[in-house]
């Protein structure tokens, strides 16, 4: 599976992220499934739960989580950029992350939230990405008529300018695709218009980061090929999955039992028994689970024979 994360500040960017959701990525899942990936994207923008913690532990709970999710996406990063630079935390508080051997260590009072994002995803001076496969990051600009922006203080509006001009300095030009674009203000909805342009250009530029990650794990023949696709169906359909948690603890204890050899679910057309199977193929990893989804043309022809 192929998982994008998105970031950018959240009050000025509903236009962007909801085009992203509405029409980028329906056209961007298709054609993934046309090449044997399935592709999702990370919003965090929905919240993350964290209880009933002191303010402190929420934004360091907020950091961790955030930093987790792009472990799990790395190396797909799309940043949206504006003129708002975003929520600075007041807290005194330190961060610290681990991607592979890169070691992330930030103050979090000195920076917005989502400077953070980007000073882990793109900014840090060991990270090289691959020639295919980098980091989108998109500039918008406003026109004639476009907003004035969010208030915010001078300050903000500075450190905003800077770490898009360190975006675009000729030390990171080669880790990140540069997409720049006009945008309008629709005053009656508060958000971004006439972004149509950009959404192509973040298609286009998509499409050949996924076509790339495809290529690179091309199946070699049509048994590869239909374990591939079966990946990608467990992937696809687990992508929301919620509930089931005591038939999952069931199959789960039954699989580990080394006197259990064949577990059978059965039930109704349309209740969820693939989508159960796909999410234990995912629980229960380092163990021999074998399902046969007969996804794949091959496989399909073969078990309708």
């Amino acid at each position: 599976m192929i998982r994008f994360f998105i970031s950018s500040t959240f009050r000025d960017m509903f236009g962007e992220r909801n085009l992203l959701h509405q029409t980028i990525l329906p056209e961007l899942r298709a054609y993934g499934e046309t090449l044997g990936e399935y592709v999702e994207i990370c919003d965090l923008r929905w919240g993350i739960d964290h209880g009933t913690a002191r303010k402190t532990d929420k934004t360091i709970r907020i950091m961790h989580v955030c930093l987790q999710e792009m472990d799990k996406c790395h190396p797909y990063f799309i940043a949206f950029l504006g003129d708002y630079y975003g929520t600075v935390p007041k807290e005194d508080i330190c961060i610290e992350g681990l991607k592979g051997e890169r070691s992330f260590l930030v103050h979090a009072d000195e920076m917005s939230l989502t400077q953070i994002e980007l000073e882990y995803a793109v900014l840090q001076e060991p990270y090289k990405p691959s020639a295919e496969i980098r980091p989108i990051c998109l500039f918008r600009h406003w026109k004639e008529n476009g907003k004035a922006g969010i208030p915010q203080d001078r300050d903000a509006f500075q450190r905003q300018q800077e770490l898009k001009e360190r975006l675009r300095s000729p030390i990171h030009t080669d880790k990140i695709i540069s997409i720049d674009y006009d945008a309008a203000w629709d005053a009656e909805k508060e958000e971004a218009a006439g972004l149509n342009q950009m959404a192509q250009d973040l298609l286009a530029e998509a499409k050949k980061i996924v076509a790339a990650a495809a290529k690179a794990y091309k199946p070699c023949n049509w048994i590869e090929s239909e374990f591939q696709k079966a990946e990608g169906f467990c992937s696809r359909y687990t992508a929301h999955f919620a509930g089931r948690e005591r038939q999952i603890r069931e199959i789960l204890a039954a699989v580990r039992e080394d006197a259990i050899h064949t577990v059978c679910i059965s039930g109704p057309s349309g209740y969820g028994k693939s989508t159960l199977l796909a999410k234990i193929y995912q629980e229960a990893p380092g163990r021999k689970c074998l399902v046969a989804c007969g996804y794949g043309e091959r496989s399909r022809n073969y078990l309708m024979c």
